[in-house]
Parts: C-alpha cells; sequence; structure tokens
C-alpha cells in the first residue's frame, strides 16, 4: 500500500466514507498539477484539535504547500499537500 492508499484509509476513519471520497476526488483531480507531491493533510474546519494537527503537518512540510477547502454536507473541510524540490 502507498502513501496516498494509506491516506485515504485514514480519511474514511476519520470522516466517514462519503466526505472522505470527497475528499479523494478532489485531491486526485488537483494534485495532477502539482510536481512531488508529498505530505497528505486533512482536517474538519470545526474540530480545533483537527486544524492544529493540519496546521502542523503544513509547516512541517517542505517546498510549496497547497491548501484547499470543500464542503460537505453542513462541514467544512481542508486538504492539501507539499510539492516540489
Amino acid at each position: 500500500m502507498n502513501m496516498a492508499s494509506d491516506w485515504k484509509t485514514d480519511l474514511v476513519e476519520r470522516y466517514g466514507q462519503e466526505a472522505a471520497d470527497k475528499i479523494w476526488y478532489e485531491f486526485n483531480r488537483i494534485e495532477g498539477d502539482y510536481e512531488c507531491v508529498d505530505n497528505f493533510r486533512a482536517c474538519d474546519a470545526y474540530d480545533s484539535e483537527d486544524v492544529r494537527r493540519y496546521k502542523q503537518r503544513q509547516e512541517d512540510g517542505c517546498c510549496g504547500s497547497a491548501d484547499f477547502q470543500i464542503m460537505h454536507g453542513d462541514n467544512i473541510y481542508w486538504f492539501g499537500f507539499n510539492h516540489g524540490h
């Protein structure tokens, strides 16, 4: 299993299948526009601890950072990754 598919499994466990599918779809739609993508991250924008972990992972990455927001039902999720080298 590669890092991206491990990340998808984590999304399902944290946010449920429907939200994970939406985040995963958007990630796959966007990430092809970037080189050397890593440091995948996502959070529930209404969960302060989740946001804290997201921002820490964002800061721990190197090079460029790409971050996006999506809505699913009444929830807002952020997802992103680092890219380049």
